[in-house]
Protein backbone atom coordinates (compact mmCIF):
# COMPACT_ATOMS: atom_id res chain seq x y z
CA UNK A 1 0.00 0.00 0.00
CA UNK A 2 1.18 3.54 -0.81
CA UNK A 3 2.78 5.30 2.16
CA UNK A 4 3.51 2.06 4.08
CA UNK A 5 6.96 0.48 4.62
CA UNK A 6 7.06 -3.14 3.49
CA UNK A 7 9.90 -5.41 4.64
CA UNK A 8 11.32 -7.49 1.81
CA UNK A 9 13.22 -10.67 2.62
CA UNK A 10 16.47 -11.12 0.60
CA UNK A 11 16.19 -13.58 -2.27
CA UNK A 12 19.00 -15.57 -0.72
CA UNK A 13 18.93 -15.84 3.09
CA UNK A 14 22.72 -16.17 3.18
CA UNK A 15 23.27 -12.72 1.57
CA UNK A 16 22.74 -9.77 3.82
CA UNK A 17 23.00 -6.04 2.91
CA UNK A 18 26.45 -4.62 3.73
CA UNK A 19 26.66 -1.10 5.09
CA UNK A 20 29.31 0.80 3.12
CA UNK A 21 31.42 2.97 5.38
CA UNK A 22 34.49 5.14 4.77
CA UNK A 23 36.65 2.38 6.22
CA UNK A 24 35.08 -0.21 3.93
CA UNK A 25 35.62 1.99 0.87
CA UNK A 26 39.28 2.55 1.70
CA UNK A 27 39.78 -1.15 2.30
CA UNK A 28 38.15 -1.94 -1.03
CA UNK A 29 40.34 0.61 -2.80
CA UNK A 30 43.47 -0.89 -1.19
CA UNK A 31 42.32 -4.35 -2.20
CA UNK A 32 41.85 -3.35 -5.84
CA UNK A 33 45.14 -1.42 -6.08
CA UNK A 34 47.49 -3.63 -4.09
CA UNK A 35 46.09 -7.13 -3.83
CA UNK A 36 43.83 -7.94 -6.79
CA UNK A 37 45.49 -8.49 -10.16
CA UNK A 38 43.19 -6.11 -12.06
CA UNK A 39 45.46 -3.14 -12.94
CA UNK A 40 48.05 -3.34 -15.70
CA UNK A 41 51.13 -1.14 -15.48
CA UNK A 42 54.73 -0.88 -16.55
CA UNK A 43 57.61 1.01 -15.05
CA UNK A 44 59.34 3.95 -16.78
CA UNK A 45 62.89 4.40 -15.56
CA UNK A 46 64.02 7.39 -17.61
CA UNK A 47 62.90 10.93 -16.68
CA UNK A 48 61.38 11.86 -20.06
CA UNK A 49 58.31 14.06 -19.60
CA UNK A 50 57.45 13.99 -23.31
CA UNK A 51 57.32 10.20 -23.30
CA UNK A 52 55.17 10.23 -20.18
CA UNK A 53 52.77 12.70 -21.81
CA UNK A 54 52.53 10.57 -24.96
CA UNK A 55 51.83 7.42 -22.94
CA UNK A 56 49.20 9.22 -20.89
CA UNK A 57 47.42 10.45 -24.02
CA UNK A 58 47.36 6.91 -25.46
CA UNK A 59 46.05 5.14 -22.37
CA UNK A 60 43.66 7.84 -21.16
CA UNK A 61 40.48 6.37 -22.63
CA UNK A 62 38.15 6.84 -19.67
CA UNK A 63 36.53 10.03 -18.50
CA UNK A 64 37.22 13.36 -20.19
CA UNK A 65 39.60 12.88 -23.10
CA UNK A 66 42.79 14.96 -22.81
CA UNK A 67 44.94 15.70 -25.84
CA UNK A 68 48.64 16.42 -25.86
CA UNK A 69 47.76 20.08 -26.38
CA UNK A 70 45.60 20.04 -23.23
CA UNK A 71 48.41 18.59 -21.17
CA UNK A 72 51.05 20.96 -22.53
CA UNK A 73 48.69 23.90 -22.05
CA UNK A 74 48.44 22.96 -18.38
CA UNK A 75 52.20 23.46 -18.04
CA UNK A 76 51.81 27.03 -19.29
CA UNK A 77 49.09 27.99 -16.84
CA UNK A 78 50.98 26.27 -14.01
CA UNK A 79 53.85 28.77 -14.41
CA UNK A 80 51.88 31.79 -15.65
CA UNK A 81 49.04 32.98 -13.42
CA UNK A 82 47.43 35.12 -16.10
CA UNK A 83 48.15 32.66 -18.92
CA UNK A 84 44.79 30.98 -19.30
CA UNK A 85 42.81 34.23 -19.13
CA UNK A 86 45.12 36.05 -21.55
CA UNK A 87 45.10 33.25 -24.12
CA UNK A 88 41.35 32.67 -23.93
CA UNK A 89 40.62 36.39 -24.24
CA UNK A 90 42.89 36.66 -27.28
CA UNK A 91 41.32 33.59 -28.90
CA UNK A 92 37.86 35.11 -28.44
CA UNK A 93 39.04 38.32 -30.11
CA UNK A 94 40.75 36.54 -33.03
CA UNK A 95 37.84 34.21 -33.69
CA UNK A 96 35.34 37.06 -33.65
CA UNK A 97 36.97 38.93 -36.54
CA UNK A 98 35.46 39.06 -40.04
CA UNK A 99 33.27 36.09 -40.85
CA UNK A 100 34.68 34.22 -37.82
CA UNK A 101 37.63 31.87 -37.36
CA UNK A 102 38.40 28.75 -35.32
CA UNK A 103 41.83 29.36 -33.84
CA UNK A 104 42.58 27.14 -30.84
CA UNK A 105 45.08 26.53 -28.04
CA UNK A 106 47.31 24.45 -30.31
CA UNK A 107 47.66 27.41 -32.70
CA UNK A 108 48.32 29.82 -29.83
CA UNK A 109 50.99 27.64 -28.24
CA UNK A 110 52.83 27.05 -31.51
CA UNK A 111 52.61 30.77 -32.29
CA UNK A 112 54.19 31.62 -28.93
CA UNK A 113 57.11 29.26 -29.58
CA UNK A 114 57.74 30.53 -33.11
CA UNK A 115 57.37 34.25 -32.41
CA UNK A 116 59.68 34.28 -29.39
CA UNK A 117 62.39 32.28 -31.21
CA UNK A 118 62.02 29.34 -28.85
CA UNK A 119 62.45 25.72 -30.06
CA UNK A 120 59.53 24.93 -32.37
CA UNK A 121 59.17 21.25 -31.39
CA UNK A 122 55.70 20.81 -29.86
CA UNK A 123 56.96 18.95 -26.80
CA UNK A 124 57.01 19.36 -23.05
CA UNK A 125 60.66 20.41 -23.03
CA UNK A 126 59.74 23.41 -25.23
CA UNK A 127 57.52 24.69 -22.41
CA UNK A 128 59.99 24.75 -19.55
CA UNK A 129 59.59 27.40 -16.85
CA UNK A 130 62.11 29.77 -18.45
CA UNK A 131 60.41 29.44 -21.86
CA UNK A 132 57.02 30.27 -20.37
CA UNK A 133 58.54 33.28 -18.64
CA UNK A 134 59.84 34.45 -22.03
CA UNK A 135 56.35 34.11 -23.52
CA UNK A 136 54.85 36.00 -20.58
CA UNK A 137 57.36 38.87 -20.94
CA UNK A 138 56.52 39.25 -24.63
CA UNK A 139 52.81 38.49 -24.45
CA UNK A 140 51.56 41.97 -25.42
CA UNK A 141 53.71 41.96 -28.58
CA UNK A 142 52.59 38.41 -29.42
CA UNK A 143 48.93 39.36 -29.03
CA UNK A 144 49.28 42.48 -31.18
CA UNK A 145 51.08 40.54 -33.94
CA UNK A 146 48.34 37.89 -33.99
CA UNK A 147 45.59 40.54 -34.06
CA UNK A 148 47.23 42.27 -37.04
CA UNK A 149 47.73 38.94 -38.80
CA UNK A 150 44.05 38.00 -38.56
CA UNK A 151 43.09 41.50 -39.75
CA UNK A 152 45.12 40.71 -42.89
CA UNK A 153 43.29 37.41 -43.30
CA UNK A 154 39.96 39.27 -43.15
CA UNK A 155 41.14 41.74 -45.81
CA UNK A 156 42.10 38.80 -48.04
CA UNK A 157 38.67 37.23 -47.62
CA UNK A 158 39.62 34.30 -45.40
CA UNK A 159 37.42 32.80 -42.70
CA UNK A 160 37.12 29.50 -40.83
CA UNK A 161 35.53 27.94 -43.92
CA UNK A 162 38.33 29.01 -46.28
CA UNK A 163 41.35 28.53 -44.01
CA UNK A 164 42.01 24.76 -43.95
CA UNK A 165 45.37 24.96 -42.11
CA UNK A 166 45.79 27.31 -39.16
CA UNK A 167 49.54 26.77 -38.77
CA UNK A 168 50.21 28.29 -42.21
CA UNK A 169 49.34 31.67 -40.68
CA UNK A 170 52.10 31.59 -38.05
CA UNK A 171 55.01 32.72 -40.31
CA UNK A 172 53.01 35.82 -41.24
CA UNK A 173 52.58 36.60 -37.54
CA UNK A 174 56.35 36.11 -37.08
CA UNK A 175 57.08 38.59 -39.87
CA UNK A 176 54.78 41.15 -38.25
CA UNK A 177 56.11 40.45 -34.73
CA UNK A 178 59.67 41.11 -35.90
CA UNK A 179 58.75 44.47 -37.42
CA UNK A 180 58.29 43.56 -41.09
CA UNK A 181 56.90 46.18 -43.49
CA UNK A 182 53.42 44.77 -44.04
CA UNK A 183 52.28 47.46 -46.49
CA UNK A 184 55.06 46.79 -48.99
CA UNK A 185 54.99 43.02 -48.36
CA UNK A 186 51.22 42.51 -48.53
CA UNK A 187 51.20 40.82 -51.95
CA UNK A 188 54.09 38.51 -51.11
CA UNK A 189 52.56 37.54 -47.75
CA UNK A 190 49.25 36.73 -49.42
CA UNK A 191 51.03 34.72 -52.11
CA UNK A 192 52.94 32.82 -49.43
CA UNK A 193 49.73 31.86 -47.63
CA UNK A 194 47.88 30.83 -50.79
CA UNK A 195 50.81 28.76 -52.06
CA UNK A 196 51.37 27.15 -48.68
CA UNK A 197 47.70 26.15 -48.46
CA UNK A 198 47.32 25.04 -52.08
CA UNK A 199 50.50 22.95 -51.96
CA UNK A 200 49.57 21.68 -48.48
CA UNK A 201 53.10 22.09 -47.13
CA UNK A 202 51.81 21.81 -43.56
CA UNK A 203 50.15 18.43 -44.17
CA UNK A 204 53.09 16.73 -42.42
CA UNK A 205 56.19 17.63 -40.41
CA UNK A 206 54.54 20.81 -39.13
CA UNK A 207 57.29 21.62 -36.64
CA UNK A 208 60.03 21.19 -39.25
CA UNK A 209 58.19 23.33 -41.80
CA UNK A 210 57.65 26.14 -39.29
CA UNK A 211 61.29 25.97 -38.20
CA UNK A 212 62.52 26.06 -41.82
CA UNK A 213 60.42 29.10 -42.78
CA UNK A 214 61.42 30.94 -39.60
CA UNK A 215 65.07 30.15 -40.29
CA UNK A 216 64.74 31.61 -43.79
CA UNK A 217 63.10 34.78 -42.49
CA UNK A 218 65.56 35.57 -39.70
CA UNK A 219 69.25 36.21 -39.07
CA UNK A 220 71.08 36.17 -35.75
CA UNK A 221 72.28 39.45 -34.32
CA UNK A 222 75.87 39.87 -33.29
CA UNK A 223 76.27 38.36 -29.85
CA UNK A 224 74.33 35.26 -30.79
CA UNK A 225 71.29 35.56 -28.52
CA UNK A 226 68.64 37.44 -30.54
CA UNK A 227 67.27 37.43 -34.07
CA UNK A 228 65.96 39.98 -36.54
CA UNK A 229 64.34 39.71 -39.96
CA UNK A 230 66.64 39.03 -42.89
CA UNK A 231 64.59 41.59 -44.81
CA UNK A 232 61.67 43.77 -43.71
CA UNK A 233 60.27 43.89 -47.25
CA UNK A 234 59.23 40.42 -48.36
CA UNK A 235 59.15 39.83 -52.13
CA UNK A 236 57.87 37.09 -54.42
CA UNK A 237 61.48 36.04 -54.92
CA UNK A 238 61.75 35.47 -51.17
CA UNK A 239 58.60 33.34 -51.16
CA UNK A 240 59.75 31.13 -54.02
CA UNK A 241 63.24 30.68 -52.56
CA UNK A 242 62.09 29.46 -49.13
CA UNK A 243 63.73 26.10 -48.43
CA UNK A 244 61.35 23.52 -47.01
CA UNK A 245 61.84 19.98 -45.64
CA UNK A 246 61.82 17.01 -48.04
CA UNK A 247 62.77 19.23 -50.99
CA UNK A 248 59.33 20.83 -51.03
CA UNK A 249 58.91 24.28 -52.51
CA UNK A 250 56.44 27.15 -52.78
CA UNK A 251 57.23 27.57 -56.48
CA UNK A 252 54.21 27.03 -58.75
CA UNK A 253 54.69 24.82 -61.82
CA UNK A 254 52.49 24.24 -64.85
CA UNK A 255 51.49 20.91 -63.32
CA UNK A 256 50.42 22.72 -60.14
CA UNK A 257 48.20 25.06 -62.16
CA UNK A 258 46.62 22.10 -63.96
CA UNK A 259 45.82 20.62 -60.54
CA UNK A 260 44.32 23.95 -59.44
CA UNK A 261 42.03 24.01 -62.45
CA UNK A 262 40.76 20.57 -61.49
CA UNK A 263 39.96 21.64 -57.91
CA UNK A 264 36.34 21.25 -56.92
CA UNK A 265 34.39 23.88 -55.02
CA UNK A 266 35.81 24.39 -51.55
CA UNK A 267 38.39 26.44 -49.64
CA UNK A 268 41.09 26.02 -52.31
CA UNK A 269 38.91 27.26 -55.16
CA UNK A 270 37.89 30.24 -53.02
CA UNK A 271 41.48 31.36 -52.42
CA UNK A 272 42.27 30.93 -56.13
CA UNK A 273 39.22 32.97 -57.12
CA UNK A 274 40.29 35.61 -54.59
CA UNK A 275 43.55 35.97 -56.54
CA UNK A 276 41.69 36.02 -59.85
CA UNK A 277 39.38 38.80 -58.61
CA UNK A 278 41.86 41.28 -57.06
CA UNK A 279 39.46 44.20 -57.53
CA UNK A 280 36.93 42.82 -55.03
CA UNK A 281 36.89 44.16 -51.47
CA UNK A 282 36.69 40.75 -49.83
CA UNK A 283 37.17 42.15 -46.33
CA UNK A 284 34.15 44.45 -46.61
CA UNK A 285 31.57 42.53 -48.64
CA UNK A 286 30.57 38.87 -48.42
CA UNK A 287 31.22 37.08 -51.70
CA UNK A 288 30.02 33.58 -52.54
CA UNK A 289 31.44 30.94 -54.83
CA UNK A 290 28.83 30.69 -57.54
CA UNK A 291 28.51 28.21 -60.39
CA UNK A 292 28.20 29.97 -63.75
CA UNK A 293 26.14 27.06 -65.08
CA UNK A 294 24.02 26.39 -61.96
CA UNK A 295 23.77 23.11 -60.07
CA UNK A 296 20.12 22.51 -60.95
CA UNK A 297 20.90 22.33 -64.68
CA UNK A 298 22.97 19.20 -64.17
CA UNK A 299 20.27 16.84 -62.89
CA UNK A 300 20.80 13.41 -64.41
CA UNK A 301 17.36 13.40 -66.06
CA UNK A 302 18.00 16.76 -67.73
CA UNK A 303 21.37 15.69 -69.04
CA UNK A 304 19.97 12.37 -70.28
CA UNK A 305 17.49 14.35 -72.41
CA UNK A 306 20.51 15.91 -74.14
CA UNK A 307 21.48 12.42 -75.29
CA UNK A 308 24.45 12.04 -72.92
CA UNK A 309 25.70 8.64 -71.84
CA UNK A 310 26.09 7.77 -68.14
CA UNK A 311 29.84 8.34 -68.41
CA UNK A 312 29.30 11.76 -70.00
CA UNK A 313 26.72 12.69 -67.35
CA UNK A 314 29.19 11.89 -64.57
CA UNK A 315 31.89 13.94 -66.30
CA UNK A 316 29.60 16.96 -66.72
CA UNK A 317 28.52 16.75 -63.07
CA UNK A 318 32.14 16.61 -61.90
CA UNK A 319 33.14 19.58 -64.08
CA UNK A 320 30.13 21.54 -62.82
CA UNK A 321 31.92 21.99 -59.45
CA UNK A 322 35.42 22.63 -60.80
CA UNK A 323 37.18 26.00 -60.94
CA UNK A 324 36.42 26.78 -64.63
CA UNK A 325 32.69 26.85 -63.79
CA UNK A 326 33.06 29.01 -60.66
CA UNK A 327 33.03 32.75 -60.07
CA UNK A 328 32.88 35.07 -57.06
CA UNK A 329 29.54 36.80 -56.75
CA UNK A 330 28.33 39.23 -54.10
CA UNK A 331 25.91 37.55 -51.71
CA UNK A 332 22.83 39.56 -52.68
CA UNK A 333 23.64 39.27 -56.37
CA UNK A 334 24.07 35.52 -55.99
CA UNK A 335 20.61 35.27 -54.43
CA UNK A 336 19.05 37.18 -57.31
CA UNK A 337 20.84 34.97 -59.85
CA UNK A 338 19.63 31.90 -57.98
CA UNK A 339 19.34 28.91 -60.36
CA UNK A 340 18.99 30.92 -63.55
CA UNK A 341 20.66 29.28 -66.58
CA UNK A 342 23.80 31.18 -67.58
CA UNK A 343 22.35 32.27 -70.93
CA UNK A 344 19.21 33.62 -69.20
CA UNK A 345 21.21 35.41 -66.50
CA UNK A 346 23.49 37.07 -69.04
CA UNK A 347 20.44 38.31 -70.90
CA UNK A 348 19.31 40.27 -67.84
CA UNK A 349 22.52 42.31 -67.55
CA UNK A 350 21.78 44.75 -70.34
CA UNK A 351 24.50 47.39 -70.92
CA UNK A 352 26.67 45.96 -68.12
CA UNK A 353 27.03 42.62 -69.89
CA UNK A 354 30.37 43.45 -71.56
CA UNK A 355 31.85 44.56 -68.23
CA UNK A 356 30.57 41.40 -66.56
CA UNK A 357 32.08 39.17 -69.26
CA UNK A 358 35.46 40.83 -68.98
CA UNK A 359 35.55 40.80 -65.19
CA UNK A 360 34.47 37.17 -64.92
CA UNK A 361 36.65 35.67 -67.67
CA UNK A 362 33.69 34.70 -69.85
CA UNK A 363 35.06 33.30 -73.14
CA UNK A 364 33.90 34.97 -76.34
CA UNK A 365 32.76 33.03 -79.38
CA UNK A 366 31.43 30.15 -77.28
CA UNK A 367 27.78 29.32 -76.71
CA UNK A 368 26.38 29.91 -73.21
CA UNK A 369 23.54 27.40 -73.26
CA UNK A 370 23.86 24.15 -71.32
CA UNK A 371 24.35 22.23 -74.58
CA UNK A 372 27.61 24.13 -75.05
CA UNK A 373 28.95 23.38 -71.57
CA UNK A 374 32.00 21.27 -72.63
CA UNK A 375 33.18 23.96 -75.07
CA UNK A 376 32.53 26.70 -72.49
CA UNK A 377 34.38 24.77 -69.79
CA UNK A 378 37.49 24.19 -71.94
CA UNK A 379 37.59 27.79 -73.20
CA UNK A 380 37.28 29.30 -69.72
CA UNK A 381 39.80 26.81 -68.38
CA UNK A 382 42.34 28.09 -70.90
CA UNK A 383 41.64 31.69 -69.89
CA UNK A 384 42.03 30.91 -66.19
CA UNK A 385 45.21 28.93 -66.82
CA UNK A 386 46.82 31.91 -68.53
CA UNK A 387 45.66 34.26 -65.79
CA UNK A 388 46.91 32.01 -62.98
CA UNK A 389 50.27 31.72 -64.68
CA UNK A 390 50.42 35.50 -64.66
CA UNK A 391 49.28 35.80 -61.04
CA UNK A 392 51.89 33.35 -59.77
CA UNK A 393 54.70 34.96 -61.74
CA UNK A 394 54.00 38.55 -60.61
Amino acid sequence: MRGEHVAVEPACPLIRPVQITETTSLSLLWQRLCADDVINYFKIDEQDLDRIVDIFVRVNSAGVQLSKTDLLFSTIVAHWDEGRANIETTLTSLNGKGSRFKFDNDFMMRSCLVLTDLPVLFKAKSFRKESIEEIERNWDSIRIALEKTVDLLVDWGFSAETLPTLNAVIPIAYFIYKGGDVASSNGALRQYLTRALIKQIFASQTDRVLAAIREYLRVMLSGGSEYELRTKQLTMKDVVEMKLPAARSLAITSADIDDMLDEQKGPYTFMLLALLYPQLKLGQIAFHQDRLHPWSQFASKKLAKLGLSETEIRKWQEDRDRLPNLQLLEGTENQSKNDSPLLTWMGTLGPSRAHYEQGNYIPSGVGLSLDDFPSFFIARKDILRARLQGVFSE
